[in-house]
């Protein structure tokens, strides 16, 4: 089969080439040349399993591109210490006056023990939980204000 079609090619160049040189004015105008072609590709044998995959260039693309690689994860904000625990109240004192000598310090000088008459008989110094309103000409503490008063003997407290 393919012998006939290589031979038909030549032949048809042939006739190509007698009707450029001229050929012979009796025989007429030239006849266009037949249009070249190519005998059709075989069918490929069926063998009644499905048929092979086209190559990979003739392939049509269908198949979804690679998915884009996720960026990092966001590094977390650094995390706030945990707030300190709260201090330990004296023995004898309620819970909440836990780190009093944190509060507020009410008097500028550590109050010194009254000879005349002094009911803890040390230096004193007064806290107070809650910061007072001092704008109508008198103190105020609002609801909830905790006031500790703390005295200290020199001879019998180690401060």
């Amino acid at each position: 089969m393919r012998t006939s079609a290589c031979v038909f090619v030549l032949v048809a160049l042939l006739g190509i080439a007698l009707a450029a040189c001229g050929g012979s004015e009796e025989a007429g105008p030239a006849a266009p040349p037949p249009p070249v072609t190519e005998a059709p590709p075989e069918p490929p044998p069926e063998t009644g399993a499905e048929t092979e995959a086209p190559p990979p260039c003739c392939a049509a693309t269908t198949a979804e591109p690679p998915p884009l690689p996720e960026p990092p994860p966001a590094e977390p904000p650094p995390a706030e210490p945990p707030p300190p625990p709260a201090p330990e109240p004296l023995p004898g004192l309620p819970d909440y006056t836990g780190g009093y000598r944190d509060w507020l310090l009410l008097n500028e000088q550590p109050i010194p023990p009254n000879p005349d008459g002094d009911a803890h008989l040390g230096t004193k110094n007064v806290y107070a939980s809650l910061e007072a309103d001092r704008s109508g000409g008198s103190i105020v503490y609002p609801d909830g204000a905790i006031i500790v008063k703390e005295a200290t003997r020199p001879e019998t407290d180690s401060g």
